[in-house]
C-alpha cells in the first residue's frame, strides 16, 4: 500500500479565536488521513487564549498541539516557528480564520506528488465571504487568465515572475509548499508581510509552482482585514511599504512603464502618510534608485499635497483604462 505522506497544517491566531475555531474545525473534516495540526497564538488577549483552549478541550481535539507565544512576533516569525515544528512533507501555514474545503489537502497532495523537483508548492482558487459563505458576490482570489479549469498548470520561474511585478495573485491560505524548501527558505521577518516575499523568494530561486485552477479554500475578508483598510491606515501603509520592496526584488526596473501605476499610487499613499519612519524609507528608496526612483514617485518634487492627490487618481483613472494589467 502506498504511503501517504504527512502534511503540517498551521494556524496563526492572534485575537481571533472566535474565528479560529471554526478554521480548526474546517480541517478536522477534511478527508486526508495524515496531518499534523498545530496553533500558534502569538500572544493574543488572556480571554482569547481561554477561549481557544475550551474550544479544543470540549471538541477533544487531542490531535491539535497549540503553542503560545509569550510576546507578539509578528507572521512571518510564527510561520519560521511552525516550520521549525513541522513534521509533514508539505506545509500549509497561511490558514487563520479561512477555511479549507474537505478535500483540499488530498488534492493538493495528489498533484505536487506527480510534479518535479523544480516544483516547491502550489496554490488554487479562494472564494471571498465575510460573515456566511455566499456572501462575497461571487469574487473570487487566485483565478487566473487563459488557464483550462479542469487541468493543473506549472508555472515556471519567468511566468511567475511577470505575474508578480502586476501584482500578487496568488491567495497564501490555498497555497501548500515543500518543507523542504521551506527549511531553507524561511520567512523574512524584516517584511510585515509573509506571503509576497516568499514568492519572490521563489521567483528567485528560479523555481516554479503549480496551479490548481479550482476552488480549495473560503477566505474570510472582514472590516479589520488588512484587505480591507483604508489606504491610509498605518498597515496599509506598511503592506505597500513591502509591496515596493518585493517588487525592487523582481529586477522592477527591467519591466515596461505600465506596470508602474500601481508602484507610483502606493508611493505617493507613503508620502502623504503621517507616520514619518515611512516617508523617510520611501525618499531612501528614491535616493538609492536615481532616475527609477524619480519615475516610480515623481510626485515627490511637488510643492502641495493637491498635486499628490491628483497625481493619485490619475494613476486610478489609467488603471480603470486597463493600462495596468497584465
Amino acid at each position: 500500500m502506498k504511503e501517504v505522506p504527512l502534511v503540517t497544517v498551521c494556524h496563526l491566531c492572534f485575537n481571533n479565536a472566535q474565528y479560529i475555531c471554526e478554521a480548526i474545525a474546517a480541517v478536522r473534516k477534511a478527508n486526508y488521513p495524515n496531518i499534523q495540526h498545530i496553533v500558534i497564538d502569538d500572544a493574543s488577549h488572556p480571554d482569547e487564549v481561554k477561549m481557544l483552549r475550551s474550544y479544543l478541550l470540549e471538541s477533544k481535539a487531542t490531535d491539535v498541539d497549540l503553542i503560545l507565544h509569550k510576546k507578539n512576533r509578528g507572521i512571518p516569525a510564527s510561520q519560521n516557528h511552525a516550520v521549525e515544528v513541522a513534521k509533514g512533507k508539505y506545509f500549509i501555514g497561511s490558514i487563520s480564520d479561512d477555511l479549507m474545503l474537505p478535500n483540499r489537502i488530498q488534492d493538493d497532495v495528489d498533484c505536487l506528488e506527480r510534479s518535479h523537483d523544480q516544483v516547491v508548492g502550489l496554490f488554487s482558487i479562494a472564494e471571498i465571504f465575510h460573515t456566511r459563505i455566499g456572501d462575497g458576490n461571487d469574487r473570487f482570489m487566485g483565478r487566473l487568465k487563459g488557464f483550462s479549469s479542469d487541468e493543473n498548470h506549472e508555472l515556471t520561474a519567468v511566468h511567475l515572475r511577470e505575474i508578480l511585478l502586476h501584482t500578487n495573485i496568488i491567495p497564501a491560505p490555498t497555497v501548500m509548499l515543500k518543507t523542504a524548501w521551506l527549511r531553507t527558505n524561511k520567512f523574512d521577518t524584516t517584511y510585515f508581510l509573509e506571503d509576497y516575499p516568499q514568492w519572490v523568494k521563489i521567483v528567485n530561486d528560479e523555481k516554479s509552482l503549480m496551479y490548481r485552477p479550482q476552488i480549495s479554500t473560503y477566505y474570510r475578508r472582514l472590516p479589520e482585514s488588512f484587505s480591507a483598510r483604508s489606504h491610509r491606515d498605518y498597515y496599509a501603509i506598511r503592506i505597500k511599504q513591502d509591496v515596493i520592496r518585493c517588487k525592487l526584488e523582481l529586477n522592477f526596473n527591467e519591466i515596461d512603464s505600465a506596470y508602474r501605476i500601481d508602484q507610483l499610487r502606493n508611493g505617493i499613499d507613503i508620502l502623504q502618510s503621517p507616520f514619518l519612519r515611512q516617508r523617510r524609507w520611501l525618499l531612501s528608496v528614491i535616493r538609492r534608485n536615481g532616475i527609477q526612483g524619480v519615475l516610480y514617485f515623481v510626485s515627490k518634487f511637488a510643492r502641495n499635497r493637491y498635486v499628490l492627490r491628483l497625481a493619485w487618481f490619475l494613476s486610478r483613472f489609467l488603471s480603470s483604462l486597463g493600462f495596468d494589467k497584465v
